[in-house]
């Protein structure tokens, strides 16, 4: 069950919330822009490892490097945390559009795998990318609805994903699709 402010609302509830932001943002797009900020923090002494805070004085999170990269392996790496941002922004886009759609969705498993040759980002090769070459998004979606409804669903998460869309130009993006249907 999704949560609001702390309650958990319905999927009624989740549409409803979704219509009246997109109805104000079309009446007065700048109501649609905004900006993100986030602080992150390496100390001489702690490593590799990072803490960083949302809206300095929101949430933090500490980051740290493998102990195969330099760090202790004490909290996820940045591309752990990289990948689990696009998993669960296209896991709550399928949610959020399944409810703007009134398409039944029961749970939504989205699996990353992103693919790399070390040797661009130790400067070892020009041929080899810095960064990833190959993302591979798989998406399990449990549910009783048709399948070109949730078909629809995943390609309106896919396609307005924003962390899909902050990936470089050159990833290419590989997508995966099945359905569960949920155990009665």
């Amino acid at each position: 069950m999704e949560r609001l402010c702390g309650k958990a609302v319905t999927e009624a509830q989740l549409r409803d919330l979704y219509q009246r932001k997109a109805r104000a943002i079309a009446r007065r797009p700048g109501f649609g822009a905004g900006s993100g900020r986030t602080r992150v923090t390496l100390r001489s002494d702690a490593g590799l490892r990072c803490e960083a805070e949302a809206d300095p004085g929101g949430t933090s999170q500490l980051i740290d490097a493998t102990s195969a990269d330099g760090g202790d392996g004490s909290a996820p790496s940045p591309a752990d945390l990289l990948r689990a941002s696009i998993g669960a922004c296209v896991a709550m886009g399928c949610r959020i559009w399944a409810a703007r759609r009134e398409v039944s969705l029961d749970a939504v498993v989205v699996e990353i795998t992103a693919e790399y040759d070390d040797r661009g980002a130790l400067g070892l090769s020009a041929e080899a990318p810095v960064g990833w070459r190959r993302l591979i998004v798989a998406v399990a979606l449990t549910s009783e609805a048709l399948e070109v409804d949730l078909r629809e669903v995943l390609a309106l998460a896919l396609r307005h994903s924003p962390m899909l869309a902050n990936l470089a130009p050159a990833i290419v993006q590989v997508h995966g699709f099945s359905v569960v249907r949920p155990s009665r």
